[in-house]
């Protein structure tokens, strides 16, 4: 099990670029929709101490309801728009047949949300009229919010891709020989024996 000096290293490739903006998109969108469960949550306790007359320090305390109604739809808005971003990202990266459990529960919540989306929309509840004159606007203002968001968390995903690859060779590698370690052998074993399973030559 001794390193050959001619076998190559162990070296983990870079995920790329698709599949780290898909990542820190979709980080984003995930967010955006906690974000409007939160509000949804506020709305309901609002609505119920409303409807029981009990106007308490707790209900002083909470936005204005309609506010809330506002900021779940701006919300709810902007997770299916970053959502749709990630999901493309992540066509674009390839490999889908290994994460087609993710891709499935991707599109779930797609689709949901989307419907959720169509809903209000239908039942007006969702003002489409008022809108699209927000965003005639105030366009300038979510162009800067969307490229500024999207941009830093591209670099915080590429950074801990980074981190992620170093902390992996230190794992692997000897700091001082620079061979492979006890750790790195067995991984590289590991991936001999399949390999000869696989094409069914001797190890």
């Amino acid at each position: 099990l001794l390193p050959v000096a001619s076998q190559p290293a162990i070296r983990k490739p870079s995920a790329g670029f698709w599949p780290e903006l898909h990542a820190a998109i979709s980080l984003v969108a995930y967010g955006a929709f906690a974000l409007a469960c939160v509000a949804g949550v506020m709305y309901l306790v609002q609505e119920r101490l409303l409807k029981r007359h009990r106007m308490n320090s707790f209900f002083q305390n909470l936005p204005p309801i309609a506010d809330l109604s506002v900021a779940m739809v701006r919300l709810l808005l902007a997770g299916f728009i970053l959502l749709t971003a990630g999901l493309v990202a992540g066509l674009l990266a390839g490999e889908i047949r290994e994460h087609l459990a993710a891709v499935a529960w991707s599109a779930g919540v797609w689709f949901m949300y989307g419907g959720l989306l169509l809903v209000r929309l239908a039942t007006g509840q969702a003002a489409p009229d008022a809108l699209p004159q927000e965003w005639s606007r105030e366009w300038l203002t979510y162009l800067y919010v969307t490229l500024s968001t999207a941009i830093v968390f591209t670099g915080f995903g590429a950074a801990l891709g980074r981190s992620a690859d170093c902390l992996l060779r230190m794992a692997t590698f000897d700091g001082l020989t620079g061979l492979q370690n006890r750790s790195g052998l067995a991984q590289r074993l590991d991936v001999e024996v399949r390999r000869a399973h696989r094409y069914g030559q001797p190890l």
